[in-house]
């Protein structure tokens, strides 16, 4: 059994944008990372 403790997403931001209608002329790509649970 495996418990993951963070979660790392990631995505391209110019086809939000571009999905808004604004220009971009360069790609965006953009990490988030979340912590489920904080071992001490």
């Amino acid at each position: 059994m495996q418990h993951s403790q963070s979660i790392i997403k990631s995505y391209n931001k110019a086809v939000h944008y571009r999905s808004k209608g604004l220009e971009i002329d360069t790609e965006i790509l953009r990490f988030k990372i979340k912590y489920t649970k904080i071992q001490t």
